[in-house]
């Protein structure tokens, strides 16, 4: 069989800095040999890397000296990366998930415009699948090995996985190349290699048309996983996610799905929410406490909560947030804690009003504003009042969950002196006047 690189690989990468993992194996020998081909047709800068786990001893390093040998040989920037998988794992956490992680972290910090090559085949879907299954996956967790994906960040491509690991090796003693073995893929102590040695093979040897069937059955499952993802995207845009009562409208197909692009949305990356939250999340939804808010700790990021109640869901970020200098008059729209905040000039004012409030434009002289967190004795004089008091106490006193007050945004003028409370109270400075105003608005995000 022929191999090649399909249409969709040409427009993704043009231009790209294409950064290949390449172990030694036929699976990266394979993908750096034909994108070595394809370099200039396709018009992409690439770079090989090698990651050293230091998990094999000496065949560890050998594995590094063939890569860098081939690497010279075809005239392709080489690197190889040591890590230290057995020292640097987490508590709980298996050696191949370490390494996984490593991985990425060193992906994450490739320059702009650089995308990374990896070497999965049509097996690796298979030996996914049945390891998923194994874990109670969904059916977008059961083909999540995909050609185009983004990860944290980092563009991921698998060119590879429309051909299987037989055709690949074919196609390397087509051209009389050697690849590197890894003695412990004949070890069946991890799962994938307990697959691919001892299940697998006895499967297929039973029901000789299974591969093929497996095979259509991934690319159908791909279809249904498409379709509702979409889906759940679609729900997720229409309905407000800080209510519960729209939780329990949705199916649970759409559930788990939509807490997921939630989770990933707060967090700012691709969350991936595990069996015991999404349960522990479901079982508040559908039975909320007597009263105040049940904590629902996410697990994986402890820097965040989720409290719930018989109406709200409120995200927490527990993480203080450095001062920011916003110049509404360059940025008129800016995110900070939780809330966005938009700057609007106005030609007439309406007073104070929760979520909008009016100044005068005197200050504009005090620009740039900051934004902050709350801190542990601020003080404002509202608009209206004579004393300063505690700004804890006006977030009380506007029924603030408690969860979301020790976070709370504050604007101030220039000089630090607190000017608005956003949805709760603005100060007695800046009053609006004949002379102008403008407006800022804020939005829980």
């Amino acid at each position: 069989m022929k191999l090649e690189l399909s249409s969709e690989f040409a427009s993704a990468v043009k231009g790209k800095n294409l950064y290949c993992g390449f172990s030694g194996g036929a699976d990266s020998l394979t993908l750096l040999q034909l994108l070595k081909d394809a370099e200039e047709v396709f018009l992409f800068h690439l770079h090989a890397v090698h990651f050293e786990h230091g998990l094999r001893g000496r065949a560890s390093v050998e594995d590094s000296e063939f890569c860098q040998k081939i690497c010279a040989e075809l005239n392709i920037p080489f690197t190889c990366v040591p890590l230290n998988v057995p020292g640097n794992m987490l508590p709980g956490e298996g050696i191949e998930a370490a390494a996984r992680r490593m991985r990425l972290n060193y992906w994450k910090q490739l320059p702009e415009n650089s995308i990374v090559a990896l070497g999965h085949n049509a097996d690796d879907l298979t030996e996914n699948l049945f390891l998923r299954l194994m874990r109670g996956s969904n059916v977008s967790a059961l083909t999540s090995l995909s050609e185009f994906v983004e990860c944290e960040g980092v563009t991921i491509i698998r060119p590879l996985l429309r051909y299987s690991r037989t055709s690949i090796e074919n196609f390397l003693q087509g051209r009389g190349l050697q690849w590197r073995n890894d003695a412990t893929n004949a070890e069946s102590d991890y799962g994938r290699n307990f697959l691919r040695n001892k299940i697998l093979p006895e499967l297929y040897a039973k029901f000789p048309y299974g591969k093929e069937g497996i095979n259509r059955s991934l690319k159908n499952l791909l279809f249904d996983a498409q379709y509702i993802d979409n889906q759940a995207e679609t729900v997720y845009n229409d309905i407000n996610p800080l209510l519960r009562e729209n939780w329990l409208k949705l199916p649970p197909a759409i559930f788990c799905r939509v807490f997921r692009l939630f989770l990933s949305e707060k967090i700012g990356k691709n969350v991936i929410a595990g069996h015991q939250l999404l349960t522990r999340f479901e079982n508040v939804i559908n039975d909320p406490p007597g009263q105040g808010f049940s904590e629902l700790i996410i697990t994986d990021y402890p820097d965040y909560s989720l409290y719930i109640d018989k109406t709200n869901i409120l995200f927490v970020n527990h993480k203080k947030m450095e001062d920011f200098v916003w110049d509404p008059g360059i940025f008129p729209v800016i995110k900070f804690a939780g809330f966005t905040f938009k700057f609007t000039f106005n030609a007439s004012g309406k007073g104070d009003v929760v979520n909008f409030s009016v100044f005068d434009n005197s200050l504009l002289e005090s620009f740039p504003l900051i934004l902050r967190q709350v801190r542990a004795g601020d003080k404002m004089t509202a608009f209206g009042r004579k004393t300063a008091e505690s700004v804890k106490k006006y977030l009380s006193e506007a029924n603030i969950p408690a969860p979301l007050r020790e976070s709370y945004p504050v604007l101030c003028d220039s000089s630090g002196e607190i000017i608005w409370i956003p949805g709760v109270k603005r100060s007695h400075k800046y009053p609006a006047r004949n002379s102008g105003f403008f407006s800022i608005s804020v939005n829980l995000n």
